[in-house]
């Protein structure tokens, strides 16, 4: 057993973790948002907030594929009610 603050810090001192932090905070976030405000030229805000919510269902799926995770009852739900809404929202335009 060790200290709260010994398990919460010993993360910090494997330099995978630090890469693997960095990249995720760098690489990727800042990535990401690049690649949204150069997608925000081509179209509306509006619409790409609509299809933001694509997001969890891509995620769903690359974690299904990819990292062969369970699919479950509740995702395959979450992801057609999510896909139905952004149907429907774009459909009433």
């Amino acid at each position: 057993e060790g200290h709260y603050t010994d398990i919460m810090l010993a993360p910090l001192t494997n330099h995978m973790f630090i890469l693997a932090v960095l990249y995720l905070a760098v690489i990727s976030s800042v990535g990401a948002f690049i690649f949204q405000n150069w997608g925000n030229n081509y179209v509306t805000v509006s619409e790409a907030t609509l299809f933001a919510n694509l997001t969890t269902v891509i995620s769903i799926l690359a974690g299904v594929i990819f990292l062969h995770e369970a699919f479950t009852l509740q995702q395959i739900i979450g992801a057609i009610a999510i896909l139905i809404s952004v149907y429907i929202a774009n459909v009433r335009r």
